[in-house]
């Protein structure tokens, strides 16, 4: 345990198209509205700092959670079905 919270076996990494998630993960940005969850960030801010997480920007674009969040194209489905893997059952038969 170092910090207070359990060290991690390897190091993660969190993918991220949000600025201010990333600002607040490295401690350099921290709003009034955060500070209430003070210790849940406090705790990842430590992981942050010593490098068993990595938060690293992505573009929104490129983020395949985005069909699972919000309305997209067909063309942008297909392109995010193709990364994460994912077919349609008539392309399989």
């Amino acid at each position: 345990m170092k910090n207070g919270y359990q060290a991690l076996s390897h190091q993660s990494f969190l993918y991220c198209d949000n600025n201010g998630a990333i600002a607040t993960s490295q401690g350099t940005k921290v709003s009034s509205k955060i500070q209430a969850h003070s210790e849940a960030l406090s705790l990842s801010q430590g992981y942050v700092a010593d490098g068993d997480i990595s938060v690293l920007k992505v573009a929104s674009a490129d983020n395949v959670a985005d069909p699972l969040t919000k309305p997209i194209s067909q063309l942008q489905l297909d392109r995010h079905m193709e990364k994460m893997g994912i077919r349609y059952m008539s392309d399989c038969l």
